[in-house]
Formats: C-alpha cells, structure tokens, sequence
C-alpha cells in the first residue's frame, strides 16, 4: 500500500517564530506555554488584556499541519512537548550560515539522544520544562508594565547557553569557570571538584540559565543574573557545590569580566514537594561551605508554585528569600534593587 503524500505547506514568518521559539526554549516546549506566547494567530506579540482563546485554537490548528508537514515533532503523554525536526532547523537557517544550521542540528541530535531511554529522557524533560516555565514567564512579565520598567538587556537575553563570538565565528562558551588555589573548600565538597596536574582545584558548573535585566536607564544599576531550577532530585551537595561556585565566582570579580556589571544575584527556584525545608537546609549548607554564618546576599531563593504562569507578573511580586541573616524571614520582590544587600 502505497503512504499518501505529504501536503505541502508554505511556510509563514509565524512559522519561523514557532520554530525559533522551540530552539530557543530549549528545544521543548509546552503547548501552554507556547500558546502563552504567541496567542493571537495575526499577531506576533501577546495581547495586553490576555490570553484569546481564539488564538490559542488557531495556533494549535496550525501546529498540527506544520506537524503532518514534518517541520515539528510531539512528544505525547505526559508531557505534551513540541520540538522542531532537522527540517524546521533548516528552513531557519540561511545558506550561508553553516554554524547556526550546525549548532540547531546538534540540539535535534541531542534531544534524540535523551529520549532513548526513560530514565534520561524522564529528568530532560521534566527539568527543561521547569527552566521553561520560569523562561515563559519572565519573557510575559517583561512585555506588560512592571513596578520599575525591567527589560532585558540585549547583550544577554534568557540564554541557555552562552554564545560568543571568537575570529568572527560564533562558537559555544565554556562553562562558568574559577582557579582558586587558596579557597578554603569544605572537605564533604572536595569530591566534587577535580585537581588539574599544576596542583590547582578547577571549579567549574554550567548554569541552567543565564540573562540580564535592566531595572531603568542608568547602565550601573544592569544586574546579571545566573539561573538554577532545583528539582529535589540532586544531592545536596552537588546543588551546594554548585552554589559554592558561583560565590567564588562572584567573590574573585570574575563577573564583571563576563557580564560588564558589578551586580550578580544567582536565582535558586526549588521544585520539590518539600520545597520550604529543602530550601533552608540548602542555605544552611551554603553559609558553612562558604564560611560565612551569615550568608550571603547574591543568593535569592524561591518555590515552583510562587510562580504563576496565568499572572507571569508574579515573578516580580515578593517571592523571593535572600541568602543573608538580615532577609531570611522577609520575603522581597525582584525588582528590588538593593546595593546594599548585592555587597554583603
């Protein structure tokens, strides 16, 4: 039995933002979340008064033909993700940019590759739509009016990972890196972190995310931003050595190299069912692998459940815990800018 050819499909600009959006987001997405964005089918940006229901139908009409086309995959139940196929990578991609074709190809790759067992393919998934949500939900709060007029700053949008340009090629960075031969590293964390042969320890993590806000025009006040979604799966150690990478790496300037600002807040949002003891047994373990009793101000914290995809406002509302003594029992809004706190 011969199979019935494919219908052909013209792709629009739509489509190329469905397509961009789905490599931007990690290469999965929800259908919620990318109805959120795109909810008006004749328009590309989000309605201000919300969400049409209209629109939500007639984007997903028209996932489904782009889907029988073959430009995008589903994975079913119980996650729902659309992701673009080689196909898709290459209707984006122009001629002549071979690395852009390259880089979107290998995360089509890479996504085969976690989805080839469950058990790799249960933590991709979940984790990437967990960084997802947080993703959607900062990018609809930046479009609406915000208590201090946030936007992202264009040398670093949400990136999942950082990009940089080298001999006018774009090429992958390398992971958040810091030489430290005179840090003092708690022994239980020592484990985690590998000698090179000079004798030196190499701490080295790649962040969930990385991105810059603006909270208003005077370029001192840019603040950059190192994400991490916490799932309760990880030990506490590894999410501790994490934490403690990202202290040194605030502690040795080594951010104002990389991201040109003097402000760094590392985000911490916390999965877990258990989400309130989890949180302050893992800042408890931050203040003694750091020596410092009384925390630390770079590290804000909050729970899955404070952020609301129906009210993405509410990730600027009062959601988060500081890392420091004098914040602990206060919740503040992210917006919050606070030099006072970013120096402790």
């Amino acid at each position: 039995m011969t199979q019935p050819k494919r219908r052909r499909v013209e792709i629009q600009e739509r489509d190329r933002d469905f397509f961009e959006t789905m490599f931007e987001y990690g290469n999965v997405i929800n259908a919620q979340q990318l109805t959120s964005l795109f909810p008006n089918p004749d328009a590309r940006l989000i309605n201000p008064r919300g969400v049409s229901k209209q629109g939500q139908e007639g984007i997903k009409r028209r996932l489904i033909i782009l889907k029988r086309a073959g430009y995008i995959g589903l994975i079913g139940a119980p996650y729902y993700l659309y992701f673009p196929t080689d196909k898709a990578a290459r209707k984006l991609a122009a001629k002549r940019d071979t690395w852009r074709l390259d880089y979107m190809l290998s995360q089509t790759t890479k996504l085969e590759k976690y989805l080839e067992t469950d058990t790799e393919k249960d933590f991709f998934l979940r984790h990437r739509q967990g960084i997802n949500h947080f993703h959607t939900c900062l990018t609809l709060a930046l479009r609406r009016p915000t208590p201090a007029d946030w936007y992202y700053d264009d040398g670093l949008p949400f990136w999942l990972e950082r990009k940089e340009e080298k001999d006018g090629k774009k090429i992958l960075s390398h992971p958040i890196q810091v030489d430290v031969s005179s840090a003092v590293i708690p022994q239980y964390l020592r484990k985690q972190f590998p000698q090179s042969y000079q004798g030196r320890v190499r701490l080295g993590r790649t962040p969930d995310a990385e991105f810059m806000l603006m909270p208003d025009r005077n370029l001192d006040h840019k603040i950059a931003f190192i994400y991490e979604y916490d799932r309760g799966t990880e030990d506490h150690d590894v999410v501790t050595a994490k934490l403690f990478t990202y202290y040194q790496f605030h502690l040795n300037n080594l951010h104002y190299d990389l991201y040109g600002t003097k402000h760094l807040r590392v985000l911490v949002e916390s999965g877990s069912r258990k989400t309130d003891q989890r949180l302050r047994r893992m800042i408890e373990r931050l203040c003694t692998a750091i020596n410092k009793p009384q925390g630390s101000g770079i590290f804000w914290f909050t729970t899955s459940h404070k952020i609301d995809l129906n009210r993405p406002q509410s990730i600027f509302e009062p959601i988060w815990t500081i890392g420091h003594e004098k914040y602990w029992h206060s919740s503040h809004p992210l917006f919050e800018f606070t030099p006072s706190i970013q120096a402790n």
